[in-house]
Parts: C-alpha cells; structure tokens; sequence
C-alpha cells in the first residue's frame, strides 16, 4: 500500500461524511464543484510559480520529500505541498462520482450506470496519459505551442 493509499484512508471517509450532511439537492454537485476549482487552482499555480520556488523545501520529511542534494536529506518541497493539497481536491470529485450516479438512475438501471461509470474511468486512465504523451512527443516545428 502507498503512502496516497494511506492517506485516502483518513482523508476520504470525512470527505464522504461532509457531502452527505449536505442536505440539498446539489450537495454532491457542490463538493465535486469545490474539488474541481481547487485542483485548476492548484495545477495553475504549479504552472505559473517558477522552479526554483517549487523546489523550495518546506520541511524535513523523510517517507514523502525528495533528496534536493545527492545524498542530502529528504525535503517536503513546495511542488509537494501544492500535489498533496491537490490529493485532497480530488478526493472532494471522486468520493462523490459513483453516489452521484447512483442517485442518477433507478435500480433497474444500477448495474448498467455502475458497469459505465467504471468503463470511463478506466478508458480516462489509460487514454489520458497516452494522448498527453503522444501531443508532448510531437516535434517542435508541428507543435507551435511548444517554443525553445
């Protein structure tokens, strides 16, 4: 098990627990809408804070940071802050995708929006990252966004 494994462990069930005390017809909707603002947030500042902040240490941490010196101690860099921070706005989506489906269809349907709601999650995890590297890979002079 990893260490984001174990953190879903006590992040998640008061995640769940929250969205289900909403007691309005948009509670699940508004958890997910703070999840998704938070992680755009997040990804945006990643892209927007230069390197050498990023890589700013913030603590000794020796299970999660990473060596900033060969051989140095394992540092909590601020690149580690925003990614955990953005664990936790994930957990806010997708604790509540599955109920929201769920409360979507009736329970002849259940299985059906359940076997589909799985069948595009997975589709998403393993096409995603391959289209993402396949547009990376392209050269330079095809790809404009792509300067240096």
């Amino acid at each position: 098990m990893t260490l984001d494994n174990i953190a879903a462990l006590f992040i998640q069930p008061p995640v769940g627990a929250w969205s289900d005390r909403l007691r309005t017809k948009l509670g699940r909707r508004v958890t997910i809408s703070i999840g998704l603002v938070m992680m755009a947030v997040l990804l945006f500042c990643l892209y927007i804070v230069p390197t050498v902040t990023l890589l700013s240490p913030v603590s000794r941490l020796p299970l999660v940071g990473i060596p900033l010196v060969q051989g140095g101690p394992r540092m909590l860099t601020l690149a580690g802050v925003f990614l955990m921070v953005a664990g936790v706005a994930w957990s806010l989506v997708n604790i509540n995708s599955l109920p929201m489906v769920v409360d979507m269809t009736s329970s002849t349907r259940l299985g059906t929006y359940t076997g589909l709601y799985y069948l595009f999650s997975t589709l998403s995890a393993i096409v995603g990252p391959n289209v993402n590297g396949g547009r990376l890979n392209i050269p330079r002079s095809r790809n404009p966004a792509r300067k240096g």
